[in-house]
């Protein structure tokens, strides 16, 4: 080798040394948060979030007004840039906090409002799609689809309503309790849903909670009653499920068995700030994220859970997180003061 080559090979020994110590303490000195600021802004609250791709999500429920949902919006958006903004005024909606959506296919997102508007979104143009009808005062609180075809939504009053193809049923309360709720709803595949409740117990106190199934044209009770709301509640398929309860408790359903309630964390702060899990969501059995009321991202990896990380950095952290739908391997959005993605990879 010649002096020049020498020198020259020294040099780019050198370059690549730096890099790679840069790139070192870079990686070592990485801020420990989850997310970063998609689009949206701090002054709308976003309620729900439904993916099938970072090309296609849609957004319900922001607002002016802080954390409240009242006045909302839809969003019907390619992320990021937040095309096709519409107040849900223009559609002349008589409430118009809506609460959830749900995307069937990658042109195809269903939304439900409190009082039972609902409302497609095809193509990024979202349309009134009808009205559920309902007893006074119930409201509804979800809505999850295996296909375009196939649907169910979870309400105030414990009663769930599923469309087949041919019209709304009730198909009435699982619970059985005056005072049960269905608060979330996953519906993996066509024939089978998944909700999660929570209702009073008899003495009037502290929230209880519980998960049942609908397939083969009927319910099946899949836990017992435990002494916590199951807020939430994600399935990948007929097999495996993951929900989290107002008690910062985890449920994981896996090999036809669900496993007790398992507080997610041992952190006595966030438990002292009495967190519990608001949203939970899987792509497949190996990457879940449960989102809490503490602004944490906890991420299941087909073993156990991580201790958990803030979402977003401390002078962005969002005022309030809401939702998170995860899709394709291990990306997710949340649904939050603003909206914030988060990829894993």
């Amino acid at each position: 080798m010649s002096a020049l080559n020498s020198k020259f090979y020294k040099v780019v020994l050198s370059i690549v040394a730096v890099l790679g110590l840069f790139i070192g303490l870079r990686t070592f000195f990485a801020p420990a948060y989850w997310g970063s600021a998609l689009g949206g802004s701090q002054s709308r609250a976003f309620q729900n979030v439904a993916c099938t791709s970072l090309k296609h999500c849609a957004f319900v429920g922001a607002s002016k007004f802080g954390g409240s949902i009242r006045n909302g919006r839809v969003l019907a958006s390619k992320v990021p840039g937040l095309a096709n903004d519409q107040t849900l005024n223009s559609f002349g909606l008589s409430d118009p906090l809506v609460e959830s959506v749900t995307c069937p296919t990658q042109k195809l997102c269903v939304a439900i409002s409190f009082r039972g508007q609902l409302l497609i979104d095809f193509k990024d143009r979202w349309v009134v799609g009808g009205h559920l009808s309902s007893r006074s005062g119930e409201g509804f609180n979800t809505i999850s689809c295996a296909s375009p075809s196939f649907c169910m939504v979870g309400s105030s009053y414990g009663n769930a309503y599923l469309f087949s193809g041919a019209g709304w049923v009730n198909l009435g309360n699982p619970t059985k309790s005056s005072s049960g709720e269905i608060l979330d709803v996953s519906c993996p595949v066509v024939g089978t849903c998944f909700v999660s409740t929570g209702q009073t117990n008899i003495d009037g106190g502290d929230d209880q909670g519980q998960i049942f199934s609908f397939s083969q044209g009927e319910w099946h009770t899949e836990t017992p009653l435990i002494p916590n709301a199951v807020q939430t509640i994600s399935c990948t398929d007929i097999n495996f499920c993951v929900a989290g309860t107002n008690g910062d408790e985890y449920l994981i359903f896996q090999d036809g068995f669900w496993s007790r309630p398992q507080v997610i964390t041992t952190d006595s702060n966030r438990i002292g700030n009495s967190e519990w899990l608001v949203s939970t969501s899987c792509s497949n059995r190996n990457f879940c994220i449960a989102l809490s009321t503490s602004f944490y991202a906890y991420t299941w990896n087909g073993q156990k859970w991580d201790s958990g990380v803030p979402v977003g950095p401390t002078n962005e952290t969002p005022v309030s997180v809401n939702a998170i739908s995860c899709f394709t391997g291990d990306r997710c959005v949340v649904a939050a003061q603003g909206i914030w993605l988060h990829d894993h990879r």
